[in-house]
C-alpha cells in the first residue's frame, strides 16, 4: 500500500497582488490522492502592495494557510528556508506566487516519493504565452528545451516536491533549485521528473526582461559549478541540442525568430560566464521581471 504523506507547501512571495489569490486557489483545488494537505505557507518578502493583505484574509477562511513575512527582500534562498524551518510536513512542495498548477499536479508530485530512493519530484513548466510574437516564441522554446533536457535528466523547477530532510541552503544561492537538486543526489537520493505535474508560468515579453531573466539563471548556474562542482543539466550541451532538434522538428519555426532566441540566450551565456570569471557576487536577491508577473 502506498505512503501517505503530510504536506506542507510553500510560496515565496514578492509584490504578488495580482497572483497570490489565483495561485493558492489552485493549490487548494488540489487532487491530493489521499494524503494529507496539512498547510500553505506564504513567505512574503518585502512586500510593498496588498499581497500580505489578500493572504490574511483568504487564511481567515481558510486555517491551512499561514502567513510568514519578511520585512525586507532577502532573496528566495531566504525565503526558502524560512519555510523549510517552519513547515511541519514530512513532504514539503514549493511553487511561485505567479504560478498556476494544475490540478493532479500534486498527485504527479506524490507518486514517486512511495519509493525510498527517490528524494525529489519535479515538474514541467508550461508557458501562458500562446499568442504569434517573438517572445510568445521565446517562451515555447525555453520551456520546451527544459522539458526535453529534464525528460533525460531532471532539472527542478519552480514546482517540486521534496522529503523534508530540515535542509537549510546558503542565503547567497541564486538558483535554490539546483542546490536542492546537488544536495539530494549528494545524499544518495534520486530525483524524478513527473511531466504531467503542470505549472503554467508566463515568459518575459521584451528584451530587457528576457535578458535580465536569463543573465540571471545563467549566472546562478554558473556558481553552482565554481561552489559546489555541481553542474545543471541545462548545462549540457548535447541534451540541449537534442531537446532543440525535437523543437524544430514539433513547431517549425519561424527562422528569423529562432536565431533571435539563440542569439539573446548566446549574450545571456557569455555576459555570464564573464561575470562569474570576475568573481562579482552570484545575485541571490535579484531584478524583478515585471512583464513574468502580467498574467
Amino acid at each position: 500500500m502506498p505512503r501517505m504523506f503530510r504536506i506542507s507547501v510553500g510560496v515565496p512571495a514578492y509584490n504578488e497582488e495580482g497572483n497570490i489569490r489565483s495561485s493558492l486557489e489552485s493549490i487548494l483545488a488540489q487532487d491530493t490522492d489521499g494524503h494529507e494537505l496539512l498547510e500553505i505557507i506564504v513567505v512574503s518578502s518585502g512586500s510593498t502592495d496588498s499581497t500580505d493583505e489578500i493572504v490574511r484574509s483568504m487564511a481567515e477562511q481558510e486555517p491551512r494557510i499561514r502567513l510568514l513575512v519578511q520585512e525586507g527582500r532577502e532573496g528566495k534562498a531566504s525565503a526558502n528556508n524560512l519555510f523549510m524551518s517552519s513547515a511541519r510536513g514530512d513532504v514539503l512542495i514549493q511553487l511561485n506566487a505567479d504560478a498556476y498548477i494544475s490540478p493532479q499536479a500534486f498527485r504527479h508530485l506524490l507518486s514517486p516519493l512511495s519509493d525510498s530512493e527517490v528524494g525529489a519530484v519535479t515538474g514541467r513548466l508550461a508557458p501562458v504565452n500562446q499568442g504569434g510574437g517573438f517572445f510568445d516564441f521565446t517562451a515555447r522554446l525555453m520551456f520546451h528545451l527544459h522539458h526535453g533536457v529534464s525528460a533525460v535528466t531532471p532539472k527542478m523547477t519552480e514546482l517540486f516536491a521534496i522529503r523534508n530532510l530540515d535542509l537549510q541552503m546558503p542565503r547567497d544561492v541564486n538558483t535554490d533549485e539546483d542546490w536542492l537538486a546537488h544536495t539530494f543526489y549528494s545524499r544518495g537520493y534520486r530525483i524524478v521528473y513527473a511531466p504531467d505535474a503542470v505549472t503554467n508560468l508566463k515568459g518575459a515579453d521584451n528584451i530587457r526582461d528576457f535578458l535580465n531573466q536569463r543573465v540571471r539563471v545563467n549566472i546562478g548556474e554558473n556558481y553552482m559549478k565554481r561552489r559546489f562542482d555541481y553542474r545543471p543539466p541545462t548545462k549540457d550541451k548535447g541534451l540541449v541540442f537534442n531537446s532543440l532538434l525535437e523543437f524544430i522538428r514539433e513547431e517549425r519555426p519561424n527562422p528569423i525568430f529562432l536565431f533571435g532566441a539563440m542569439l539573446l540566450e548566446s549574450m545571456a551565456r557569455v555576459y555570464s560566464k564573464v561575470y562569474v570569471a570576475l568573481g562579482f557576487k552570484d545575485q541571490a536577491v535579484w531584478k524583478v521581471i515585471d512583464s513574468t508577473k502580467k498574467h
